[in-house]
């Protein structure tokens, strides 16, 4: 390695993931990279049936190639960069892949990147898989964290796309085994590439589920590259001329990136989504429920609906226009709110035109405020919070203030939960049998320690 003059903040991260080993582990962080596995994969093959899903899929086909990794629930193998890029559009193509309170969908991301990765290069243990895929995790959460999220998020960022570069490179350059050097170039050439635009809210167009794919592939060249020796900028993060903190955000707090890194797994917090919505909307969600299940209020009688949220949510997802795709109807904090209330849940088959779009749905919509509240706005993104009012016509007033979602660190689902979400979306798309086998295999994964990962790799195929 080169004898650079100082450390720098993505050479300290380098460092880390270079060292990082499954015996280092807490045994919760093991079983929650397992449930954030088994979620990941059931959205993508879910994810993948998806019109827009089934595109990125047909391109990736079409554009042919070396034989190295395998687009799931297809009898094609391609490059693991361009089959990662498919992968990755399908795990997020339903908005109901984990989130984490940085801003964040990783799963989307770095599944993609560990495991066509880890098929392409071969005799990979499901060990270090399951290192590369916390590594991926903690330098994309980390690095989330470190620009500040709720204001990079204000500044138009998709932090998915522009955070997800550096731990798809972290999880592609773990199972190439790059040395600390090569690894700072990969961050370099990763972060150069980062990108991700919030413009598809306004009409609700496709490219919010391109980016965790795009971000994945762009992790592979990274690291691919950089084993082959071309160098990336070490200072990528912290330049003042063109460094990632200056580009995205005008807060970051660079403090954040390397805080207990070891010690606290980040990828622990991550949340597995109990809805099939913007994970801003969980709790508002969950408040509404509440009331609807121990108050007995009849849809009818419903005057008014206030949501007290945080600013940033606001901006994400209480926009005044009523959703006319299924991407606004998932980042829509009304239709979350409504559907809650129609439903009693927020689940795909809610996702439809026939449901956001049906008159009585509208009518509900229409009732909904959303209000920004200086407490809630102070906690936020600590704890993606919210607080509902609900005002019935003859004046009642039915209050439920969420801290935590379902699904979060505080809330979080079990490992039956995840078994019976992952079940319900792959229902129609994967025999019991095959889908007892995938389950049994995710959930026994490095139990031997020369387990090779390419067993689960073969479940995936048709």
């Amino acid at each position: 390695m080169s004898d650079y003059k100082y450390p720098t903040p993505s050479l300290e991260l380098a460092r880390f993931v270079c060292s990082l080993r499954y015996d280092s582990l807490p045994v919760q962080v093991v079983d929650k990279i397992k449930s954030i596995l088994l979620d990941g994969i059931a959205c993508g093959c879910y994810g993948r049936t998806k019109p827009w899903g089934k595109m990125v899929y047909e391109f990736v086909q079409e554009l042919g190639g070396k034989e190295e990794a395998t687009l799931w629930l297809t009898d094609f193998k391609g490059p693991a960069v361009n089959v990662a890029l498919a992968l990755g559009t399908a795990i997020h193509a339903f908005d109901y892949d984990d989130y984490h309170k940085s801003k964040l969908h990783p799963a989307s991301v770095i599944i993609p990147a560990a495991l066509t990765m880890a098929e392409r290069e071969g005799g990979v243990t499901t060990r270090q898989f399951l290192v590369a895929l916390v590594a991926g995790y903690e330098v994309m959460i980390r690095v989330g964290l470190s620009v500040n999220p709720g204001v990079s998020r204000l500044k138009g960022w998709h932090l998915t796309g522009t955070c997800g570069v550096f731990g798809s490179a972290a999880a592609a350059g773990k199972i190439l085994g790059l040395d600390e050097e090569q690894m700072a170039w990969a961050l370099g050439i990763a972060g150069t590439q980062a990108s991700g635009l919030w413009a598809f809210n306004y009409d609700g167009a496709m490219t919010k589920r391109l980016h965790p794919g795009r971000a994945s592939q762009s992790g592979i060249m990274a690291a691919i590259l950089a084993k082959k020796g071309f160098t990336g900028p070490i200072r990528i993060l912290d330049a003042e001329d063109g460094g990632f903190w200056r580009a995205t955000s005008d807060k970051p707090v660079p403090e954040k990136l390397l805080q207990a890194i070891g010690k606290k797994f980040e990828c622990a917090d991550t949340c597995i989504k109990p809805y099939a919505s913007c994970g801003s909307n969980h709790a508002a969600i969950d408040a509404v429920r509440a009331i609807m299940a121990n108050q007995h209020v009849a849809v009818t009688d419903i005057e008014k609906i206030i949501v007290f949220t945080s600013r940033v949510i606001k901006t994400q997802t209480g926009f005044d226009y009523l959703p006319a795709t299924v991407l606004q109807a998932q980042m829509s904090l009304k239709y979350a709110v409504s559907a809650a209330i129609m439903f009693g849940n927020v689940l795909p088959e809610h996702m439809e035109e026939k449901c956001f779009g049906h008159p009585d749905m509208r009518r509900l919509m229409e009732k909904v405020e959303i209000v920004v509240d200086p407490e809630m706005d102070s906690l936020y993104p600590e704890h993606f919070c919210s607080k509902v009012l609900m005002i019935t016509k003859d004046g009642k007033r039915y209050q439920v203030r969420i801290n935590d979602p379902l699904g979060s660190e505080e809330r979080p689902l079990k490992w039956d939960d995840v078994v019976n979400k992952a079940s319900n979306l792959l229902r129609g798309i994967m025999a019991e049998s095959h889908f007892n086998k995938l389950v049994e295999g995710i959930k026994n994964l490095a139990r031997a320690e020369d387990e090779d990962i390419g067993a689960i790799c073969k479940l995936l195929k048709i």
